[in-house]
């Protein structure tokens, strides 16, 4: 199907096609999904239908595509609202803990500036655990496993307290050993 065809393709079948969708999905999404669906169309450079059985197979094919895109698009909206539910859900159980290192010198005045000595990795692992995130989560966040997120966590909090020591700010809480 060369341009000018599919143009012809494009302004029969995308007002179905919106139509089909609208009546599953809301106005935008539905707007989306079948101008994606005509894209693929496009995509598979399929030839113009000849007669009237091969424009209705390509119109099948259309709305196969389409249908495709919308069970897509639901199960990502039910994908989303779980994450939601369970993100809201683990923050109503969520117990306090008690600040860590990473979690005094986000809160503390010219934290960001000694954060900003060390290098790139300790200040990931540090910000990460300033966010939060427990080890386990961490190491699944950085591709590792949790013992090498734990120990990447400790070198990070040592090189922390060695710049804190050169500082002279000896009675800094991150120097207290757990």
């Amino acid at each position: 199907m060369d341009e000018r065809e599919f143009e012809v393709f494009f302004r029969e079948m995308h007002p179905a096609l919106l139509r089909y969708g609208r009546r599953r999905l809301d106005v935008d999404t539905a707007n989306d999904v079948a101008i994606e669906a005509l894209r693929t169309i496009w995509m598979k450079k399929l030839s113009y239908p000849r007669n009237t059985a091969e424009e209705a197979r390509l119109q099948g094919f259309a709305y196969k595509i389409l249908d495709g895109l919308i069970r897509n698009q639901r199960r990502s909206e039910a994908r989303r609202r779980d994450l939601v539910d369970a993100v809201g859900s683990e923050l109503r159980t969520r117990k306090s803990f008690e600040p860590d290192t990473a979690d005094i010198y986000e809160n503390a005045s010219g934290g960001r500036s000694l954060l900003s000595c060390l290098n790139k990795s300790d200040r990931e692992i540090l910000t990460l655990l300033a966010d939060g995130y427990q080890v386990q989560e961490i190491a699944t966040i950085l591709n590792c496993t949790p013992k090498a997120a734990s120990m990447r966590l400790s070198r990070a909090r040592d090189r922390l307290r060695y710049n804190l020591e050169r500082r002279g700010d000896v009675s800094h809480p991150a120097l207290k050993r757990k």
